[in-house]
């Protein structure tokens, strides 16, 4: 897939100048974060292999939704089905990991609010 081809094509980015830089670290998404010089985005493109792991986009952006509501991750900006791109606004901040997590984050009221994403 030839993802920055993609972003030319969404509307938003059609007629501005943005700055791309490949994200790492997704094993289930290629990942973009893009900045138009007003606002940062995440563009978060699916691999077709996904659905053979049973990742499921809808559920996916039914959980970003809840969790923007909560105020512990971005708004979804729009979906772009025929290019299965997610696109979220962008959060500055650090990744976090099971290692650096406590010194972060009290766990137990990230977790209690984590608790309520739908489950399939």
């Amino acid at each position: 897939m030839e993802f920055y081809k993609i972003l030319r094509k969404i509307p938003i980015f059609r007629n501005h100048s943005v700055i791309v830089e490949p994200l790492t670290g997704g094993l289930t998404n290629a990942n973009f974060r893009i900045d138009d010089g007003a606002n940062k985005y995440v563009a978060r493109f699916g691999f077709k292999t996904n659905k053979h792991l049973g990742l499921n986009r809808t559920n996916e952006i039914y959980n970003y939704r809840i969790a923007a509501q909560l105020g512990i991750g971005p708004k979804v900006v729009k979906y772009y089905p025929e290019y299965n791109m997610l696109l979220v606004e962008y959060i500055d901040g650090k990744v976090i990991n099971p290692k650096i997590l406590p010194n972060f984050f009290n766990f137990h009221k990230t977790n209690s609010k984590i608790t309520v994403f739908k489950v399939y």
